[in-house]
Order: structure tokens, then C-alpha cells, then sequence
């Protein structure tokens, strides 16, 4: 199968490699001529400093030369970038099928990916392909699962199929909305529990913000039409645990380098991108439109935004009116 990578982050190289192992014909699409010379040779040192792999991968700053004839695009940019993806994709390849990888609900629209490439790209199929997942790990072939989340069924068993192999199990689901929400929302709540680390709340502090964030993040998928075992799967609950417990998430590393007291933009300007930051008043205004409590997107988006004291928002949810557990 011919497939095109498009974006050279982190996921987007280590998906590439995984794909090139199992023979698969490879092209990773990138703006940077460095990172282009550079991903062949088994190099990526601005996404992934520090981590030699396989080399071999093909890699173009020519977006529809990497198109071209493939089977497969996988979104492997960030939010901010997939309109102009998309557009990319549609004037040279209408009708191309799509994969995407990345996680985030537009700040403006409330769109999610899928809703996005349905006015942008409307002849073209899409997955989501979603999890626990961090990039180093599929480089290294720990064993690691994810779900490939679409309504067109044979676009997700292909996906299945061509990306399966004994190092990385694939999992199949039409709940593209419930998969997509799961995955964006997730990143907030890893915010929220770096925050909670930045701050030495402890363990139990950390276990009642993820189980909590879980119930959150379950409330906003079903009022919007997604299903509760989705966020109980891989794209919810399994991507939750990941991110809320690793300096590998940036999301999680963002929270408690705030916590600590450094400015948020000078972080983010350190990081690079944090999809959290957009989602957290992503989640807030989803949370109004279906009338669903969102406490911890809003203590996040607090912090981050309205400049409140990350100590205050915790006691902040700690003192809500006391309720019957309910998820």
C-alpha cells in the first residue's frame, strides 16, 4: 500500500517508520528542507532529539508529488494547520482517503477533525485513528494499541489491516465522534493533572482529577451524540491514563511547568504545540451548548486564561457542592 504521511512531528515520523517495516511504500510530506534531507538518513532532531531509527523513509517539501497515487493520507499535522492540509489535499487529490492522527476541536468553530474534513474534503473517507500512544514508543515497537474510528467500515478495516502488525493492534469503531472527542478533550484533563504534580498534591489528588476528568470528558461525549464505551476505551480511559502520568505528554508537561510558576506563553513558546491550551475554552463553550458541567475544563481554562492561581482552582474543585457520584 502506498501511503502518505503528512506532517513530520513526532507521531508522523514514528507512524512512517512503523508503516515502512511492514513494507508498506512511505512518503512523509514536510514544509522543512531539513527535516526532508534529514528523515531518510533516520533522523528527525527537532521532533525527536536524541532518537535514531530506521532509515530508509522517503520524505518530500513537494505536498502533491507525495500525494500522488497514494492509497492512504495520514493527518499527522497539528489542529491549527489541517484547514490548510485539507485544502492542500483536496486540489490534488479529490477524494483521497483519509487518516488522522491528530487531536483537537477547533477554538473557534467547535468543529472536530471529522466535521472539518467534511466541508473541506467531502469526496474523501475519514478515520480517526486514535489512542495511547506516544511517539517514542511506537519507534522503540513497544507493544501499543489504538482504535481506527470511522463510519465508512471498509476505510477502518483497511486501516486495521495495513497498520496491525505484533508490535501495534488496531481496534475498529463507527463512533468517529465519541473517538475524536475522547482524544481532544483528554488533553485538557492532562493539563489539569500536570498541574496537580506541579503543585505536590499527590497520588490521590492525581487518581480523583482522572477518574473525575473521565466522567467529564463521558458527559460532554454523550450529550454530543458520541457513545459512553467509547470514551470507556483506548480513545478515552486508555489515552487519559497515558497523558496524565508522563513528561512525554506535552500537555501533561505544560500543566506543571505553570504549576511551578513559569508564565504559560513563555511554556508554550518552549513546547510547541499543546493542543490542550485550545481545547480547554474549546470544552468550556461545548459543555454550554449541550448544558453539561464541565468543572475541570474551567478551572483549567481559568488558570490558563483568566490568570487565576492554579492552587485556587483546585480548592476551587474541591469545594463544589457536595453531590452523589455520578459519571
Amino acid at each position: 500500500m502506498k501511503i502518505a504521511v503528512l506532517g513530520a512531528g513526532a507521531f508522523g515520523t514514528a507512524l512512517a517508520v512503523h508503516l515502512k517495516r511492514l513494507s508498506h511504500e512511505v512518503t512523509v510530506w514536510t514544509r522543512s528542507v531539513a527535516r526532508a534531507i534529514e528523515i531518510p538518513t533516520g533522523s528527525n532532531r527537532e521532533a525527536l532529539p536524541g532518537v535514531a531509527f530506521d532509515p530508509g523513509v522517503a520524505a518530500s517539501t513537494d505536498a502533491d508529488e507525495v500525494v500522488k497515487d497514494a492509497d492512504l493520507a495520514i493527518l499527522a499535522t497539528p489542529s491549527p494547520a489541517l484547514r490548510e492540509t485539507l485544502r492542500s489535499v483536496t486540489t490534488s487529490r479529490p477524494g483521497l482517503r483519509l487518516v488522522s492522527v491528530a487531536k483537537g476541536i477547533d477554538p473557534r468553530t467547535l468543529e472536530l477533525h471529522s466535521q472539518i474534513a467534511a466541508t473541506l474534503a467531502p469526496l474523501s473517507s475519514f478515520c480517526a485513528l486514535t489512542g495511547p500512544s506516544f511517539a517514542r514508543e511506537v519507534l522503540a515497537s513497544q507493544p501499543t494499541a489504538m482504535v481506527a474510528a470511522s463510519t465508512d467500515q471498509a476505510l477502518a478495516r483497511d486501516v486495521q489491516t495495513a497498520f496491525s502488525s505484533p508490535r501495534l493492534r488496531i481496534y475498529e469503531s463507527d463512533d468517529v465522534l465519541g473517538a475524536e472527542m475522547a482524544g481532544a478533550l483528554k488533553n485538557v484533563i492532562a493539563i489539569a493533572a500536570g498541574m496537580v504534580v506541579g503543585l505536590k498534591c499527590g497520588e490521590n489528588t492525581r487518581a480523583a482529577l482522572i477518574t473525575r476528568g473521565l466522567a467529564e470528558i463521558s458527559r460532554l461525549v454523550v450529550a454530543s451524540g458520541g457513545r459512553a464505551e467509547t470514551v470507556a476505551g483506548l480513545a478515552g480511559l486508555g489515552d487519559l491514563v497515558l497523558t496524565c502520568g508522563s513528561n512525554q505528554s506535552r500537555n501533561f508537561q505544560f500543566g506543571r511547568l505553570v504549576a511551578e510558576g513559569q508564565d504559560p506563553v513563555e511554556v508554550l513558546q518552549s513546547l510547541g504545540t499543546v493542543e490542550g491550551f485550545r481545547t480547554a475554552s474549546a470544552a468550556c463553550l461545548l459543555g454550554e451548548r449541550a448544558g453539561v458541567e464541565t468543572p475541570i475544563a474551567r478551572e483549567v481554562r481559568g488558570v490558563l486564561v483568566q490568570g487565576v492561581a492554579p492552587r485556587d482552582a483546585v480548592e476551587a474543585l474541591m469545594l463544589r457542592r457536595l453531590k452523589r457520584e455520578v459519571h
